[in-house]
């Protein structure tokens, strides 16, 4: 916060009038399991930036085969995972498992730990799955403190871990298979009566269409100018 405020007073005076759960991680009121930002949204707009041009019957049967596609390729690799968490969750237990080697711990009873480590000291709470750090309690993966104290009781971590970053979550999410479609050219006719709806009375501009994506206000003004100034 200090660095924004040095950057820009505004800014700053308009983020900390903001409530704090809006843009502080710590403060969030529910989980965030690690998701900051809408990448994932952006992800799906990459894919069929090449097929909004298609009329809509198109532009929907190519994004059924590519959801096809890829419902078929996570389900099989949730088939060759062999670990109780998803290759994800697993990477960050083993870091923080070898970080937790360094640090102190001040049972007070069987679930209620004192982690003290090199530059600061948090409390851990096994039976609440929360920790005074708060990553723990963000992201569903027990953090370095939490595991020193999940290691100190010969517990299994993986039991602290939440259910979203399971292996046998990740083969329910793509059990399910996304139909094929027949051709168009068996599609069942449409009754005489039916009135079709008609597209809009657009009128089209001069010159080439923009097909490319608005850039958001968050990302910068870009100043442009014409070949003549």
């Amino acid at each position: 916060m200090e660095k924004i405020k040095e950057l820009n007073p505004e800014h700053y005076k308009y983020v900390v009038n903001l409530p704090r759960h809006r843009w502080a991680t710590h403060c969030f009121l529910r989980r965030r399991y690690s998701i900051l930002t809408s990448n994932c949204a952006e992800t799906i707009n990459s894919v069929i930036r090449h097929l909004k041009g298609l009329p809509i019957t198109y532009l929907v049967e190519e994004t059924r085969k590519k959801t096809a596609c890829y419902f078929y390729q996570r389900k099989n690799n949730g088939e060759n995972i062999t670990s109780v968490v998803t290759p994800y969750a697993e990477k960050i237990l083993g870091s923080s498992r070898e970080a937790s080697r360094f640090y102190m711990l001040n049972p007070s009873i069987d679930v209620l730990f004192q982690v003290i480590a090199a530059d600061h000291t948090d409390v851990v709470d096994l039976s609440k799955k929360t920790c005074s750090c708060k990553r723990w309690d963000i992201d569903g993966i027990p953090c370095n403190h939490a595991m020193a104290a999940i290691s100190f009781r010969l517990r299994d971590p993986y039991d602290f871990v939440e259910d979203w970053f399971k292996t046998s979550t990740y083969r329910a999410t793509y059990n399910d298979c996304v139909p094929p479609t027949r051709g168009k050219e068996q599609w069942p006719a449409i009754l005489s009566n039916v009135v079709l709806p008609r597209p809009p009375n657009v009128r089209i501009q001069p010159g080439r269409r923009k097909v490319s994506r608005r850039e958001s206000i968050a990302n910068g003004l870009i100043k442009k100018r014409c070949r003549n100034c």
